[in-house]
């Protein structure tokens, strides 16, 4: 029986189409007493939703294979709300009268979830798609179905701040995108929205950051090795070098790196580490130059100063010591001026004193 069969509708590129059919088909198999079926079901429904996401011809899909099922009379469920009905892993609701009208907000039957931040762990951990607008623009709308859910757009903005690295327009793109679900229907029940996490909103400072021509690359040699390899792969199937510049070459580019991705996880792990090592060096040594930097500013600060101090006291000296200004170094100047502040400074101790003992006297 094969994947259309099995939703019991025609081949579609319409995904809502597809979660309906699967909504009313999960209704007949449960998880517990018919889990092969069940989960056949959910195989084949994850596999009509991604040739739907690519928009084009539905290719050939292998069949999936199930046992004829045994089909029963479902159970009565608990009546949900009017006009939705919401399926999860362990049970399934009264089959939709209108299916125009169903609820997909809480459909995740098969880990779409799940799925949609193991990718997106991926690509973060990438630097060629970690920064590039194009490459979110099409892989949070292959997912928009899940941002509707206010839940999911929390746990989204909290899994964006646990990562370091953004540019400034990234996190900016994403407070655009989780805009367009602030809705009257989506508002939380708490009145506070995902994108006013204080740790999102700081993130939207333009702080300095390493530039993008330092961050935007692999800078190791495992790294580079492994971009070369991902390149060639993406050069075989379009045909030609790809330009991650063009969007279309880039989204080539991702689909090549998931699929190979899925499967070295921890080796991608590594290359992550080894490059914010090499970042952190990298900011070690700026941080390094840009102190050296501000310490020669302010000693050339500090001898303009005292070069002006000189030239102000200058004339004054030597008129007092009746000095040749043509016979007297800026050395011989320092030094009387210094002598002159020293018995200036025993003059006003000596004069302190005899104050002090002025009032004594007095109240004596």
């Amino acid at each position: 029986m094969d994947i259309w069969k099995l939703l019991d509708i025609p081949p579609t590129n319409d995904i809502a189409a597809i979660k309906s059919a699967y909504a009313r088909q999960a209704k007949l198999y449960h998880p517990e007493e018919q889990p092969e079926e069940f989960k056949a079901l959910q195989r084949a429904y994850k596999l009509a939703v991604q040739a739907a996401k690519r928009q084009g011809t539905m290719p050939y899909v292998p069949p999936v294979q199930m046992p004829e099922p045994d089909v029963k009379e479902p159970e009565e469920m608990p009546a949900g709300e009017p006009g939705t009905a919401q399926v999860t892993d362990s049970s399934a609701g009264e089959p939709e009268e209108e299916e125009h009208y169903y609820d997909y907000r809480g459909v995740d039957a098969h880990g779409e979830r799940e799925q949609f931040f193991k990718q997106f762990r991926l690509l973060e951990k990438n630097p060629y798609v970690k920064n590039n607008i194009d490459a979110w623009d099409y892989f949070l709308n292959g997912y928009s179905e899940l941002f509707v859910n206010t839940q999911f757009r929390k746990n989204f903005v909290k899994t964006v701040c646990n990562y370091v690295g953004w540019q400034w327009k990234t996190i900016l793109y994403f407070k655009r995108y989780l805009l367009r679900f602030h809705t009257q229907d989506n508002e939380p029940s708490d009145g506070k929205w995902e994108t006013e996490f204080f740790w999102f909103r700081a993130r939207q400072f333009p702080l300095p950051k390493l530039p993008v021509f330092l961050t935007g690359h692999f800078w190791t040699k495992e790294g580079k090795d492994f971009q070369e390899r991902l390149l060639a792969k993406v050069a075989s199937l379009i045909g030609r070098e790809p330009d991650l510049k063009r969007k279309d070459d880039m989204i080539a580019y991702m689909k090549v790196y998931l699929d190979y991705g899925e499967s070295k996880v921890d080796y991608i792990g590594c290359l992550r580490d080894a490059q914010g090592q090499w970042q952190g060096m990298v900011n070690g040594a700026i941080l390094m130059v840009c102190i050296f930097i501000v310490l020669a500013a302010s000693h050339s600060i500090e001898q303009r100063r005292e070069a002006k101090e000189l030239s102000s006291r200058a004339d004054y000296f030597m008129e007092l010591y009746n000095l040749e200004s043509d016979r007297c170094s800026d050395e011989e100047l320092k030094e009387i001026i210094g002598e002159y502040d020293r018995y200036w400074r025993y003059a006003e101790e000596a004069i302190d004193d005899a104050m002090e003992r002025h009032e004594e006297w007095d109240v004596q």
